[in-house]
């Protein structure tokens, strides 16, 4: 058996018991660029980084199963897996908690942060409680602030294809119609759920939160709305950045940033020490039940 972890990360590394890193080989590179060293591999332990597709999965001809160490498999071809007899897992819940609560704080952050930074030169804040809350996607991590905004008396409006139970599960157009505040939360394979028109169809004055993927929002029509005040302000931690660095420097975005009216994290939703150690404990379980 030959065990990769690619893209392997220094704090990653540190986290592993001796006995698992004497069991894999560690690779700080992506899939694509470092397979051809590992040709005899037969678990792939990748990250967002490394698509696995034909080609990559070309160059690794004894790969019996792949661990992405993510929640979505975007990045994974999974027809191709299943049609090579690949078995493909994620690391999912691992940070579910964290992500359900990062997604709270942007929500009150676009409410009052200006304060928290500038006092009552910040200017007056929001409440949430009371708003009609409208939550894209009905997982776990979608129900979970779902349940806390409720929690402060919110309406919430869900919209998911699959039934969801005990919510008030409602179409796109009627979400976005009545909501003040939008959180995302479905996965990338949606698509692009928030165009021009979705986003013109927001309640004038509406806050907008996205921890789930960046394909979900039309990010052009996004900073336009914002300009112009039709999205009162938005809170990102995924984006066009992760693929295009440059677009951070942007005029546009830079402005409505220093303004406030627009917030960048850069994926930290997942990023609390808890959610760390499960995610750390699921590779460790996955290694040694492969080697053994």
């Amino acid at each position: 058996m030959s065990i990769v972890m690619f893209e392997a990360a220094p704090a990653e590394v540190d986290a592993l018991p001796a006995d698992v890193r004497a069991r894999i080989r560690l690779e700080s590179e992506t899939l694509a660029e470092a397979a051809h060293r590992h040709r005899d591999c037969t678990l792939a332990i990748v990250e967002l980084g490394s698509s696995v597709g034909p080609v990559e999965l070309d160059q690794l001809p004894d790969l019996r199963a792949v661990l992405s160490r993510t929640t979505g498999l975007d990045h994974v071809d999974l027809a191709e897996c299943e049609a090579r007899g690949i078995a493909v897992e994620t690391v999912a819940g691992y940070c579910t908690v964290a992500v359900t609560e990062f997604a709270l704080t942007l929500i009150f952050h676009l409410a009052r942060g200006r304060q928290i930074a500038d006092g009552l030169a910040g200017g007056l804040g929001d409440e949430i409680a009371g708003r009609t809350v409208g939550v894209l996607g009905g997982g776990r991590i979608g129900l979970g602030v779902a349940a806390g905004l409720r929690g402060m008396g919110c309406r919430v409006l869900v919209y998911d294809q699959r039934p969801v139970e005990g919510y008030e599960q409602v179409g796109l157009s009627e979400l976005l119609a009545e909501s003040s505040v939008i959180s995302l939360h479905l996965p990338g394979e949606a698509g692009q759920v928030l165009g021009r028109e979705e986003l013109r169809s927001l309640s004038p004055g509406s806050f907008l939160v996205n921890t789930a993927r960046a394909s979900l929002v039309d990010h052009d029509a996004l900073l336009e709305a914002i300009a112009d005040g039709h999205v009162a302000r938005a809170a990102l931690d995924v984006g066009p950045w992760e693929t295009e660095p440059t677009w951070l420097d942007r005029p546009d975005v830079v402005r409505l940033r220093s303004s406030g009216h627009l917030v960048v994290t850069d994926h930290l939703a997942w990023a609390t020490e808890e959610a760390f150690a499960r995610y750390i404990q699921i590779v460790v379980n996955a290694v040694r039940t492969w080697s053994e």
